[in-house]
């Protein structure tokens, strides 16, 4: 397969799981042992009682896809040819039904842009997997793409409404979009409120997916996540980009897309997907322990980043950024890169300079002077040599 990453499922994931076979597969093996062996030796093989036994030929009881493998391995059945005939993994619920391919999951856009939104505003836990958010329709679109992607009902999701402040006197709006498009098991509740700002007084939508699977797929993915996604392909590694966006990213003032992550690992991770991405101006930014995340700025820097990645469902935040790139007019663009070009033209010719005599030359302020080489170290025209202060500049190319 092309343009996807393939992991390998541990096997304990499948240790307690219930399966659907194709029936003729099933009734062909069981006809085939039937005539070597009695009930009792087939139990004995699958180690599991006789009654269970008899209600899986029956059809009356779901089969377990240990015992089932068992009996596949007496008769000299490969695995490959097991899991070519089984339809259907499950619990003895029904929560959490899917297919897989070889014990492996494949990895597409869809399904990682899933997993980016997941780490970014969901919660793995070892019996269910839950995403949150503050805005109604994203965390129903992705919510939609779990249900799609693992082959679930919305039945089987559990919503929970949580308000700053609730009134009988107004209809819960949210409670009314849930329930027209499908999900019926709600639960309504005044949120708890530790901070004073925006965000907190919002109300915050949480799924919830009470699946074992489900959760023990994704806490692999989660154990395995760096490695991962640092070897898959670039559409995938953009597709969990724009889901990780749609969680946390925003369009910050100073004409910036910043993505926030509290876990610095996990920020120098995202930074290094974005560098490999091409995004050079992917710098980590900290102002406080609690409050860190990574900045893109630059016109073509968030003009690439609106066109390849954006902000997944989140239409929002891809209204802002185009509000943002609307900003960036004709008039203000053309000046820079004549800035642009002016700098790297007397570097060229002097073959070095530094800030304080380049701002004498260029009659600009020191401030700015230092912002305009600055972005270009950024952009990768310039080198700087910080061993000595003022920073020694020289350049890298000519400009086109």
């Amino acid at each position: 397969m092309q343009n996807v990453k393939i992991i390998r499922l541990d096997d304990n994931i499948f240790s307690n799981l219930y399966i659907e076979t194709n029936s003729d597969f099933k009734q062909a093996l069981f006809d085939k042992i039937l005539l070597k062996k009695n009930v009792s030796q087939l139990a004995q093989i699958a180690q599991v009682s006789n009654f269970s036994l008899q209600s899986w030929i029956n059809g009356t009881r779901p089969i377990k896809f240990i015992p089932f493998r068992k009996l596949c391995e007496s008769e000299g059945i490969s695995e490959k040819i097991l899991m070519e005939n089984i339809l259907f993994f499950k619990t003895r619920l029904n929560a959490g039904k899917t297919r897989f391919h070889e014990k492996n999951l494949v990895i597409d856009d869809n399904l990682a842009e899933l997993i980016g939104f997941v780490k970014g505003d969901g919660c793995i836990h070892k019996k269910y997997v839950e995403l949150s958010n503050t805005d109604l329709k994203t965390v129903f679109y992705y919510t939609c793409s779990l249900l799609k992607t693992f082959g679930l009902e919305k039945n089987q999701i559990e919503v929970t409404i949580a308000k700053p402040q609730l009134s009988e006197k107004y209809p819960h709006k949210e409670a009314k979009y849930s329930r027209n498009i499908g999900f019926t098991r709600l639960i309504i509740r005044q949120r708890k409120t530790y901070s004073k700002k925006i965000y907190a007084k919002k109300p915050i939508i949480r799924c919830r997916l009470n699946s074992k699977i489900i959760a023990l797929i994704f806490s692999q993915i989660k154990s395995q996540l760096y490695e991962t996604f640092q070897t898959a392909p670039r559409n995938i590694q953009r597709s969990f980009v724009r889901g990780y966006a749609a969680a946390e990213g925003a369009v910050t003032s100073g004409k910036r897309i910043s993505l926030c992550q509290n876990n610095i690992r996990e920020l120098f991770f995202l930074q290094k997907l974005l560098i490999n991405l091409g995004y050079k101006s992917a710098k980590h930014f900290s102002k406080t322990k609690e409050k860190q995340r990574i900045s893109i700025y630059g016109y073509s820097e968030l003009t690439k980043y609106a066109k390849e990645i954006g902000f997944g469902a989140n239409n929002k935040r891809n209204e802002q950024l185009k509000s943002l790139l609307a900003a960036y007019t004709q008039f203000t663009r053309v000046p820079i890169q004549q800035n642009y070009e002016r700098i790297l033209n007397i570097i060229i010719e002097q073959k070095e300079v530094n800030a304080p005599e380049l701002c004498l030359t260029l009659e600009k302020s020191y401030k700015e002077t230092s912002r305009l080489l600055k972005e270009l170290v950024d952009l990768g025209r310039l080198r700087a040599n910080t061993q000595n202060k003022p920073y020694i500049y020289t350049a890298s190319q000519k400009p086109q």
